[in-house]
């Protein structure tokens, strides 16, 4: 397991003063990450039609911007009997208390096509942080309002604090892009 700093990112924004993130590629074992992979990326994993990648009060949204998303926690409930299989990275992020957990998957778009910005989990006055896990390497990326881009890569968890105002931009080079959001209040 390698922590990189932004620093360490070439062709990286430095973030601002404030906006404290963690990225850890390798984060799960070779083993732990193949099994994952191998459960979420087979055809009978369920995946539900999202429409609007962030919720828009206008009901409007672009051709694009759709997903398919699965939740295992919502609202600090269990919400999926597929939930066992994210322990290992639960056991090393040793949440106190999971606010929500859920995967997205993103086709490939013609051209990156980025999300509205926005937070994870919409009651400002919980402190807690937002982890994204990705499950598939492209060029999608995560990007935040004051520029800085995090590559999708295998493997990697990136985290920050919750209320740090991110979006998510698809991929043109691989079928779709894949990753699992957990918001969460950190443990001792």
């Amino acid at each position: 397991m390698k922590i990189i700093t932004m620093k360490e990112q070439l062709g990286m924004k430095i973030p601002k003063a404030g906006c404290r993130m963690e990225i850890i590629d390798n984060f799960l074992t070779e083993t732990q990450f193949s099994t994952l992979q191998e459960i979420m990326l087979q055809d009978w994993f369920p995946w539900y039609f999202c429409e609007g990648i962030v919720k828009n009060p206008e009901n409007e949204y672009e051709l694009h911007d759709y997903q398919f998303t699965h939740t295992f926690i919502r609202n600090k409930e269990v919400n999926s009997d597929w939930l066992v299989h994210l322990e290992p990275i639960l056991t090393k992020i040793q949440p106190k208390e999971v606010l929500r957990i859920k995967a997205n998957f993103q086709p490939v778009t013609k051209e990156n096509q980025q999300s509205k910005f926005h937070i994870d989990y919409e009651d400002k006055s919980i402190i807690a942080t937002t982890a994204i896990f990705y499950l598939n390497t492209n060029n999608g990326y995560t990007i935040f309002e004051d520029g800085t881009k995090v590559e999708s890569i295998a493997n990697r968890l990136l985290t920050f604090d919750k209320n740090t105002s991110h979006a998510g931009v698809s991929c043109t080079d691989k079928p779709f892009r894949c990753l699992i959001n957990f918001n969460y209040k950190k443990g001792a």
